[in-house]
């Protein structure tokens, strides 16, 4: 079991360092040799399936991380009771059934992880804020914009007042700000805010990891919009090559960037 959870927890590892076909390799090897050992209720075997819808997630097989997180979810709520683990599970089967577009069910889905983690954390907590986040971009995609600002901003004043500026999760929060004041026409507003989590995002980070990908995607937007198309290719160009060195060429990424 050492071996295994060792196994785990090194793919977890490679996967924050956006080595995921390793992570996926490490994360596969663990589970299978707990399912050797162990019952499928069993909490390691139950840790491990989330471990592998996470690097799926990851990945970019949402259809196939769905399946392991709602059997994770599933085997947690058997048991009745609000857990951390079960809130883990739920916040990342949220954002699965997101970036498929089943936005209903990831609506739904949120609330409840919302209401699950304020009372396993309280009010004022980094986990509440990720579970407003995610509420944020559900409505963001459903072009409720001004509902996607409220949660996005409720969720920078937490994660800002808990970790400070100079982190990835308060810059993350700040792209998703920016975002929301794009599809506003807000672009004078966006533009200030995007540059400066990305210049939080390259101090944390360097200049090549998916996080600044993400805050070029926002960019690269801010100017197409503006009408200014050197920069707008600029930050483009540069969001796939960083997605292509994290993910390979055919990733969703890499396509969307192109």
């Amino acid at each position: 079991n050492d071996v295994a959870d060792s196994l785990i927890a090194l793919g977890l590892l490679r996967l924050d360092q956006s080595k995921n076909e390793e992570a996926e390799r490490l994360v596969r090897e663990g589970l299978a040799m707990h399912r050797k050992r162990l019952p499928p209720h069993d909490p390691s075997v139950v840790k491990a399936n989330f471990a592998l819808g996470r690097v799926l997630e990851e990945r970019g097989d949402y259809a196939e991380a769905i399946k392991v997180l709602d059997e994770t979810v599933r085997l947690q709520s058997a048991q009745g009771n609000a857990t951390t683990d079960l809130s883990d599970s739920m916040n990342a089967l949220v954002m699965a059934r997101t970036l498929i577009g089943n936005f209903a069910i990831a609506d739904s889905l949120g609330r409840d992880t919302l209401a699950m983690d304020r009372q396993i954390y309280g009010e004022i907590h980094p986990r509440v804020a990720d579970d407003l986040a995610n509420l944020g971009v559900i409505q963001y995609d459903l072009r409720h914009f001004t509902e996607a600002e409220k949660y996005y901003r409720q969720a920078l004043s937490l994660k800002q007042a808990w970790y400070g500026k100079e982190h990835p999760d308060t810059a993350i929060c700040m792209v998703g700000v920016g975002q929301v004041l794009v599809a506003q026409h807000r672009y004078d507003d966006a533009a200030d805010i995007l540059h400066e989590a990305l210049a939080i995002q390259e101090r944390i980070y360097g200049k090549v990891h998916p996080q600044i990908a993400i805050g070029l995607n926002m960019l690269g937007s801010l100017e197409l919009r503006r009408g200014r198309l050197d920069d707008a290719e600029s930050d483009f160009l540069r969001m796939a090559d960083i997605n292509r060195a994290a993910y390979g060429d055919k990733h969703n990424l890499v396509v969307v960037a192109l």
